[in-house]
């Protein structure tokens, strides 16, 4: 018989070793997928390796995993001064601080906004161009632009909408606070009204473009005559 060399036995010990893992993890599995399976959790309700109980003891209908009350905690409130009366927007500012999620989606609108306001003023070179004479290329580059912040607004909107859905959804099963869903609609609002000032701040391009365009026809004309 041919001895085996220390590679392939050390291989072989390996493989071993894992498929003693896997089958370890199968008390955390459900033993039929025709019978109720109440697995072993410990205090805070996760599940932990371990016989389930037999499907005989469990109740009709009774499925649920033993509640985790952790997962109810809301995090404490910012610290707030008695002696100082604040306005809406500052205590719109530390609801934030104590909801991440929030915050940013706060921010994100507030850059889109801004970027509104950018991307408007750098419409203004390319209109100049377009009454040199440049005009083709610069409502190419217009079209492209605006079609781009379109995007991204919308994009803003959906990314708005799914963090108000998450938080609306966490206020509904306890584990979230009424505040982090009104400020996660706040964020929605905000999203929303961002997107509809670039489109405003687009029709008003467009309509600024059209014009000079229009202008440059009839300079045209005039000198041809």
């Amino acid at each position: 018989m041919r001895a085996l060399n220390p590679m392939s036995l050390s291989i072989a010990l390996a493989v071993a070793g894992l498929a003693g893992c896997a089958t370890s993890s199968l008390d955390m599995a459900p033993d039929a997928p025709d019978r109720p399976w109440r697995p072993q959790t410990d205090v805070a309700g996760a599940i932990v390796p371990g016989s389930s109980t037999p499907a005989a003891s469990v109740a009709r209908g009774d499925y649920m995993l033993p509640a985790n009350g952790a997962l109810a905690e809301v995090p404490p409130a910012a610290a707030l001064d008695p002696a100082h009366a604040y306005t809406l927007p500052e205590l719109i500012d530390l609801a934030e601080s104590t909801n991440p999620l929030t915050r940013i989606a706060w921010n994100d609108a507030r850059n889109a906004a801004l970027a509104a306001g950018i991307a408007k003023a750098a419409y203004l070179p390319q209109l100049s161009a377009a009454a040199m004479g440049g005009y083709l290329a610069g409502q190419n580059a217009l079209r492209t632009s605006l079609a781009s912040h379109e995007a991204a607004a919308a994009a803003l909107v959906d990314a708005a909408q799914t963090t108000y859905d998450a938080a609306l959804d966490a206020y509904r099963h306890g584990v979230g606070s009424i505040t982090d869903a009104m400020l996660a609609q706040n964020g929605l609002l905000a999203a929303r009204t961002a997107y509809a000032d670039s489109y405003s701040a687009a029709l008003s391009a467009a309509a600024s473009l059209a014009l000079a365009t229009g202008t440059v026809a009839q300079a045209q004309e005039t000198v041809q005559r």
